[in-house]
C-alpha cells in the first residue's frame, strides 16, 4: 500500500543490508521491540551515512516512544498497532507524497 503513494519500499529484516542499498533514504521506519544495542547502533549508523533520514519508531506505549526520542533515535513515533493512515500521516509530515 505504502508504494502506491510513489515511495519507494524497501523491506529489510536485518538494518545491516541497508548499508548495501545504493540510493536515498528518507524514512526509516523501525520496531521498538527490535532496538537491542547492536540494532540502535546500526539505526544511529544509517543516520550518519543518509542525510536527513528520518527515523520513525513504532513502539508499544508512550513511555517508550518519549525514551528513544529523547536518546535522538527517532524523530516521530507511532503507537502500536500500527495503522496504515498514521503511516500516511508521517510520510506526509516529513516528506511529499506523490
Amino acid at each position: 500500500m505504502i508504494s502506491a503513494t510513489g515511495a519507494t519500499v524497501i523491506k529489510s529484516d536485518n538494518l545491516e543490508e541497508l548499508f548495501a542499498h545504493t540510493g536515498h533514504i528518507d524514512l526509516l521506519f523501525v520496531d521498538a521491540y527490535t532496538l537491542h544495542s547492536e540494532y540502535a547502533v546500526n539505526v544511529n549508523r544509517l543516520k550518519n551515512e543518509y542525510d536527513n533520514i528520518i527515523v520513525v519508531l513504532f513502539a508499544s506505549d508512550n513511555s517508550e516512544c518519549k525514551k528513544y526520542v529523547e536518546q535522538g533515535l527517532c524523530r516521530a513515533t507511532i503507537l502500536k498497532p500500527v495503522g496504515y493512515d498514521e503511516i500516511l500521516r508521517v510520510m506526509n509530515e516529513f516528506i511529499a507524497v506523490n
